[in-house]
């Protein structure tokens, strides 16, 4: 997963889609650092279907919970949801 701390590495540098957004703090740190630089980020939302605690992405409860908030950051264009099955 990306860490907060990288998001300034890769946001408006050339990197297409980022695969690894699996939480609203990282949502909205990658809107903030988009926003800076005027441009708007690609992104995947992965999802944590068995919600095994070892594997990351939002748990299915917390992406409906959140949607509509992560559609209102125009700093991220959420280009779809990436399932993570149960192993």
């Amino acid at each position: 997963p990306l860490q907060q701390n990288k998001v300034a590495k890769v946001v408006g540098q050339g990197v297409y889609l980022i695969q690894s957004v699996h939480s609203l703090a990282i949502a909205h740190k990658i809107h903030q650092v988009a926003k800076a630089r005027s441009s708007r980020q690609p992104v995947l939302l992965p999802v944590n279907l068995a919600e095994e605690p070892q594997k990351f992405g939002f748990l299915k409860t917390q992406l409906e919970t959140n949607f509509s908030g992560l559609l209102q950051l125009d700093g991220i264009e959420i280009k779809g949801l990436m399932m993570i099955a149960p192993h």
